[in-house]
């Protein structure tokens, strides 16, 4: 039986109406971002998943560009969850923000909410010990409104004064990255310059507007985050600048232009007060130009605390350093506060000195080709002239029609004449009229840096043993050692000396030691005498004995899978020579084999003899060092890993019975390392 149909009461209609009007204005996924399909298969091993991370950049006026940042990520851990939040950086006073917007959404996007510029939060200067500046951040953190497997997106757009219209971009991280885009739009008539600093780059296409490029990578693997030290992770960077027709822009078309543009900010600071010349004057040596200068660069390296301090708020706040009499005042300053003071005191006593630009820790930042205004630290080059050539040791460089030697005066363990390794193997501008061009800084000798140790052992019949050691080193380890002498106290310094004998040795006693270090000729000495209660391993017939005691060869970290970029290593000679007494009625049998190699990265060679009934050997290791990619460091371990194998390799002895009338002492035989 067919009923006709009835109307709707008019309360449910009502309710009907506001169910599909909540519907109609629903929050939704932003329309740029493509979420994943349900059988899209997921990163396995990866803790998030970002779906998409995009940058233009819109020229807007000659001293203007506005900035639109876009990103998504998919938390696959509930760590992940926590860390997803939004936090763009800029400069409080020249730049604005224009707006801000993020989303919360379920895989599908059916479930979604939406925040707005009120939603998110500014916060002011950041403050620690070592930086207080302008820079504000834009933050918002999406915790609370997440859970593994759900989409955080945002878009930031900022509106930057500028006059250093040079861009980078690195769409590579630890994370696996889905789609990555990064598009530059000249000013109406302008043009893009682009450099690719890694041949993983595609080449790119018409970007949205006339005039504009685009790059777009797709599926792009996250690298390894855990990084042997000093890597420089491969990011896959991409520098873009904007080319005229905006007259008169101080664009870095050439390294001239990169000099003149620092300079503009850093020689009106350089104005020696009175209180500040007569105080170099008190401080400067006599007798030759490195004799008068040193206590003025130990001064500023010891006795000006690095602090950054940025007022400014403008886009070239980072490149303006105080002036040198209030950073001399205030006894604090960054690194191109201390260099301008520094070239400021030098100035003051007739030599000449200049800001030199370095990226310390990235030595790849920068390459010839692409002139560019991006780095990272400010140390000094010090002019000197023939007849005045500084000890072969030290870092030097040519530039312009002029020697250099190199120094930075933020390092404090790092003494007057030598320069830390993370400003070493890259490029540096030196900040002078003349210079055209960076010079490439090189790493230092391995002559220069050098570790000798001698070993002295007398063992006993029961396998204990009484042992000195003689270490001495010079260059960066001498340096290092001596500052550890200086700042920690005498039981701290025992504590480290024990720790390292005990890794070979379990149980010592009697320990003593003493060293001396001269910071001026950059050497350090250490004598250690101590007793081993069971150095030697008794056997049914005798007993072994280990020979790498104190051992001088480095550790160098694995590359491990899905590592990418390049690694500094620092050039380093060593020596070890071995002396090993038997005791009374023993001798040895069986001493290791000679061993040697040589590579691209180093050689090292191993000899052992017997002097009467004495075991006498010597081992030696050259390390040439530099940046390094995969293969060379490889190479570099291959050599470490043989180097420590041949050492390892133990001396046997015995205590023969008496001969038979008439027969002869046994031969000795030598044993590989690799049998």
């Amino acid at each position: 039986m067919n009923l006709p149909a009835q109307a709707a009461p008019p309360m449910k209609r009502l309710l009907l109406f506001l169910l599909l009007a909540t519907l109609a204005h629903a929050d939704r996924p932003p329309e740029w971002l493509r979420l994943p399909a349900a059988n899209e298969p997921r990163p396995s091993e990866a803790s998030a998943w970002i779906l998409e991370n995009s940058e233009r950049i819109a020229e807007a006026d000659a001293n203007t560009i506005v900035d639109r940042y876009r990103y998504a990520v998919m938390p696959l851990s509930e760590v992940a969850v926590n860390d997803a939040v939004c936090n763009i950086s800029y400069t409080d006073g020249a730049d604005k923000l224009v707006s801000a917007r993020a989303w919360a959404m379920s895989p599908d996007g059916k479930k979604c909410r939406a925040f707005g510029g009120d939603d998110f939060i500014i916060v002011s200067p950041r403050v620690n010990n070592e930086i207080w500046d302008q820079e504000k951040t834009v933050y918002f953190k999406a915790k609370r409104y997440l859970q593994p497997g759900w989409v955080f997106a945002w878009e930031v757009e900022i509106r930057h004064q500028t006059v250093a219209y040079d861009f980078s971009w690195s769409p590579r991280g630890t994370l696996p990255v889905r789609f990555s885009s990064f598009e530059v739009i000249p000013e109406e008539g302008g043009a893009v310059k682009w450099q690719a600093f890694s041949n993983d780059l595609p080449a790119p296409i018409a970007g949205s507007a006339p005039g504009s490029l685009a790059w777009q990578i797709n599926n792009l693997p996250g690298f390894n985050p855990n990084t042997p030290s000093r890597m420089e992770p491969n990011s896959m960077e991409l520098r873009a600048c904007l080319l005229e027709p905006a007259p008169g822009r101080p664009a870095s078309k050439s390294w001239s232009d990169v000099v003149r543009l620092a300079r503009a900010e850093m020689d009106p600071k350089a104005v020696a007060t009175s209180a500040l010349t007569a105080q170099a004057q008190r401080l400067a040596g006599t007798g030759s130009l490195w004799s008068r200068i040193e206590p003025v660069c130990k001064f500023v390296q010891k006795q000006i605390t690095y602090l950054e301090v940025t007022i400014d708020k403008d886009s070239m706040a980072g490149y303006r350093p105080h002036a040198a009499g209030e950073v001399f005042e205030n006894r604090y300053g960054d690194c191109k506060d201390k260099a301008v003071l520094l070239c400021t005191l030098l100035h003051s006593i007739g030599v000449e000195a200049r800001v030199m630009l370095v990226n310390s820790g990235a030595p790849r930042r920068n390459l010839p080709s692409w002139p560019s205004a991006f780095f990272n630290h400010a140390i000094v080059a010090i002019q000197y002239r023939e007849g005045e050539d500084p000890r072969p040791s030290w870092t030097v460089v040519h530039s312009g029609n002029h020697d250099y030697a190199v120094f930075d005066p933020t390092d404090d363990r790092v003494p007057f004449g030598l320069l830390p390794i993370d400003d070493a193997g890259g490029l540096g501008l030196i900040l002078a009229s003349e210079v055209t061009a960076p010079v490439s800084i090189p790493m230092p000798s391995p002559a220069a840096e050098s570790v000798s140790i001698t070993v002295s052992t007398v063992l006993a019949a029961n396998g204990s043993a009484k042992i000195e050691t003689s270490e001495e080193s010079s260059g960066l380890a001498a340096a290092d050692a001596i500052t550890r002498d200086e700042t920690e106290s005498r039981r701290e310094r025992t504590g480290t000396l024990e720790r390292r004998i005990q890794r070979r040795i379990p149980l010592i006693s009697d320990l003593s030691w003493n060293s001396t270090g001269n910071s001026q000729t950059r050497q350090w000495s250490n004598h250690v005498s101590f007793s081993a209660q069971f150095l030697a391993k008794r056997t049914v017939s005798g007993m072994y004995v280990d020979t790498d005691l104190m051992s001088a060869v480095p550790s160098a970290e694995p590359w491990e899978e899905g590592m990418d970029g390049w690694l500094t290593f620092a050039p380093l000679s060593t020596r070890r020579d071995i002396r090993l007494t038997p005791p009374a009625g023993w001798t040895f049998i069986e001493v290791p084999a000679d061993w040697s190699a040589k590579t691209a990265a180093g050689e090292g060679s191993m000899h052992y003899s017997l002097n009467d009934g004495v075991l006498q050997g010597e081992i030696k290791l050259q390390i040439i060092g530099g940046v390094l990619n995969r293969e060379a460091y490889l190479d570099l371990r291959k050599l470490l890993h043989a180097a420590a194998v041949a050492e390892r390799r133990p001396a046997v002895l015995r205590k023969p019975a008496p001969a038979p009338v008439g027969t002869g002492p046994s031969p000795v035989s030598t044993k590989s390392p690799s049998s």
